[in-house]
């Protein structure tokens, strides 16, 4: 599979798959209030990223151990929002 391995990969192909409205409407989103997310875009990480498949090298990039899919997505989301707060 052509899984991200690293966090920062993995920001940048969520960012570059988002729509320009999407971006904003994150961008917009109070950091407490991110967990909104997850059933969408967090579910999207999940599933395109292998988090469940077996993507060890991305979970150990995002320090959850035992691996926690859903926490790595948590994660990446909140690293994809402080990009897109630049």
């Amino acid at each position: 599979m052509n899984w991200p391995t690293t966090i920062d990969d993995a920001v940048t192909v969520v960012i570059n798959t988002l729509t320009p409205d999407q971006r904003n409407d994150i961008r917009n989103i109070p950091k407490d209030e991110l967990i909104s997310l997850h059933h969408s875009v967090g579910q999207w990480i999940r599933n395109e990223f292998g988090l469940w498949q077996g993507n060890f090298k991305l979970l150990e990039a995002c320090e959850v151990l035992p691996f926690d899919a859903d926490e790595a997505s948590s994660i990446i989301i909140e690293k994809v929002w402080e990009e897109l707060k630049k």
